[in-house]
């Protein structure tokens, strides 16, 4: 009888002990899966978080050609305001001290939204081609006599990268001497030219 409880003993343990082995390789397989579904969601997660960043940052770059276009609105619609920006564009220095307020801060406005936007190209959010498409117009008033010579004066304000741009791509004329200025440095080249010992 002792012989028989004994081996009912040691049987029961077996199939205990292999019942017990089974359950921890199935707990590991479990683990494991749990591990890989909990990989697949936070991949799916950052995936769309950064298409929703990136979304935002496209919308916050369409949004800095709109203030750049306000401000021409803004042109457009004060005569006065329009006049002190013509002017200034054909020659910034010429301009009365409030003329000149009036026009830094309205260009300004146009060049600063212009130079926003251009911080999502160094970004890598827009490419080089898309912003010349919304900004060129702004740009090329950086050509002009007022404009280039509105860089000049102001060019330290803006970021860097913004300033290499410009550098690059942008046609702006070398610093000269305008208005008053301008007409004594003529005038000083015509002395020079009738006197036959100037140097």
């Amino acid at each position: 009888m002792h012989q028989r409880r004994s081996a009912l003993s040691v049987a029961a343990e077996a199939r205990s002990v292999g019942r017990r082995n089974v359950t921890i390789q199935d707990l590991g397989s479990i683990g494991e899966l749990v591990a890989a579904v909990a990989t697949v969601v936070t991949l799916a997660y950052l995936a769309l978080q950064i298409r929703q960043h990136s979304n935002s940052s496209r919308a916050e770059a369409a949004r800095g050609t709109v203030d750049g276009n306000a401000a021409m609105l803004a042109v457009a619609q004060d005569p006065e305001l329009t006049r002190i920006f013509v002017a200034g564009l054909s020659d910034f220095d010429a301009l009365d001290p409030i003329e000149r307020t009036r026009f830094a801060y309205t260009f300004g406005s146009m060049i600063g939204s212009v130079a926003r936007h251009y911080e999502n190209v160094s970004l890598g959010i827009l490419d080089e081609t898309h912003f010349k498409s919304h900004n060129w117009g702004h740009l090329m008033m950086l050509e002009t006599p007022g404009g280039s010579q509105f860089w000049h004066a102001l060019d330290s304000t803006f970021p860097p990268e913004f300033r290499d741009f410009v550098l690059r791509e942008v046609k702006v004329r070398p610093p000269v001497p305008s208005g008053p200025r301008a007409s004594a440095a003529q005038q000083g080249t015509a002395a020079d030219k009738l006197d036959p010992g100037a140097t």
